[in-house]
């Protein structure tokens, strides 16, 4: 007898088809250029927008995803991006800090992985200026130094509401310092390759989420070398003051 697929099995196959698709029309080369022709310039505040840009993307693209298909495609969710990135630098000495550091919401260039349609609403509904956002326990920021993005551990729902609507203090829990890896990785537009053998995949993008990581991975090597973009808390914790 012919065993027949599940129509979740042929969706599943279907979304990473379509992203295989989506990912081959992107050109981060483009981009990364722009990105350097404003540090050049020392125009480090449109770098910043534009950093948020694509972080914001994600963060509402995602969000959007869980209100209108009642789920978070299980191979696309940005709380798999910081798995990405520990799987970049386990080979690696990276420093890590722990930390208790504030900021105002719409300071950090936060990616957040909002999964639960109610909880969503319900963060709109709850969350407002009587409602203070921090000290919030479930709360789990993650920096990665120098891409200067905020991957969420917990609190995605809360932090999403606050950022809505503008307003609210949130902290950054631990610092991931991964410059380390500028030395043996770079990410050629499509994976990330061993910088001293080319042909070598030290890890490939399968979607879009982690190709916008390996554009970010770029723009944090142009950044690692200019220090005074950076938060003057982000140096001092890191001892790049």
């Amino acid at each position: 007898m012919f065993k027949t697929k599940k129509f979740k099995e042929i969706e599943l196959e279907n979304e990473l088809l379509k992203n295989k698709i989506e990912n081959a029309s992107f050109s981060p080369d483009r981009f990364i250029i722009k990105i350097k022709d404003l540090i050049e310039s020392n125009d480090f505040s449109s770098v910043k927008y534009l950093i948020k840009t694509l972080t914001d993307y994600l963060t509402l693209k995602e969000a959007t995803h869980c209100l209108l298909r009642n789920n978070t495609h299980s191979t696309d969710k940005n709380d798999m991006l910081l798995w990405t990135i520990y799987g970049l630098y386990r080979n690696f000495d990276v420093k890590t800090i722990d930390c208790d550091l504030k900021f105002s919401i719409n300071e950090l260039n936060l990616i957040l992985n909002t999964w639960n349609e109610d909880r969503i609403v319900s963060n709109i509904k709850g969350i407002n200026s009587t409602n203070i956002l921090y000290p919030c326990n479930n709360i789990r920021n993650y920096y990665i130094y120098p891409l200067d993005i905020v991957i969420c551990g917990g609190g995605n729902h809360s932090q999403f509401s606050a950022k809505l609507k503008l307003e609210g203090e949130s902290h950054i829990s631990q610092i991931i310092d991964i410059s380390n890896l500028y030395s043996g990785l770079e990410f050629d537009g499509v994976n990330f390759i061993d910088i001293n053998n080319k042909n070598e995949i030290v890890k490939s993008c399968d979607n879009e989420g982690e190709i916008i990581i390996g554009t970010l991975f770029e723009i944090g090597r142009l950044l690692v070398k200019h220090k005074v973009y950076f938060d003057n808390k982000i140096k001092k914790a890191t001892k790049n003051d």
